[in-house]
């Protein structure tokens, strides 16, 4: 729904400038028509033409650079980005991190939270990873940001992670232990971070994680 009305958003306003720019253009060479005026075409029709392309072009430029400003003054670019890996691997946004559990053998995996954001947008946030049936996730030490919840499902409290900061540039990592549960069969599952809402504001981006057995 987010990112449909973003969307008709963002063409409304590609579709937005084009318009204004004629319309204030028009105007414009109305009052002042700069080609004719110096004499550098004397023919009005071929002025009256060039002139006002020039000042289409000129007050696109001028609306495109407002919007610009206010976009990046008023509506700054949020973003919080979660990426899985594992240790000692390197981390990459668009990776698909493969853990293969094996009986007795607890296999850890990496998130890392990058945060670009206000706190007062990030309040309340919390990240989730569901958990799945035929393997347990635990902290493999205690944190005071994230834990296993009453469900098995791993948290992570974005707020805490701003600390006393209004404003967090910041890229922090966790671990999780996956430990096997007695299953007989092929398990797999795809895991995804997902947000417990998701401000208009905020630009969410996640990676995926596959978690199998092999029976």
């Amino acid at each position: 729904m987010k990112k449909k009305f973003l969307s008709i958003l963002s063409f409304l306003w590609k579709i937005s400038i084009p318009l204004l720019s004629a319309i204030i253009g028009l105007k414009v060479v109305e009052q002042f028509n700069f080609i004719q005026a110096f004499g550098i075409i004397t023919d009005v029709d071929k002025a009256f033409d060039i002139c006002t392309t020039v000042y289409f072009a000129i007050v696109d430029v001028v609306l495109l650079s407002v919007a610009e400003w206010i976009k990046s003054t008023f509506f700054p670019t949020q973003v919080i980005r979660v990426t899985f890996s594992k240790p000692g691997d390197m981390v990459q946004n668009e990776s698909v991190t493969d853990l293969l559990l094996k009986e007795n053998s607890p296999m850890e995996a990496k998130i890392t939270v990058e945060i670009n954001a206000t706190k007062k947008t990030c309040n309340g946030l919390t990240l989730r990873i569901d958990g799945v049936n035929f393997a347990t996730m635990q902290l493999p030490i205690a944190s005071s940001v994230a834990n296993v919840d009453a469900n098995g499902n791993y948290i992570i409290n974005l707020e805490k992670m701003f600390g006393n900061q209004e404003i967090a540039h910041t890229i922090q990592s966790f671990r999780i232990l996956f430990s096997k549960e007695p299953f007989n069969g092929v398990c797999q599952s795809e895991l995804y971070a997902k947000l417990n809402k998701e401000p208009w504001s905020l630009t969410f981006i996640t990676n995926k994680m596959i978690v199998r057995t092999e029976g």
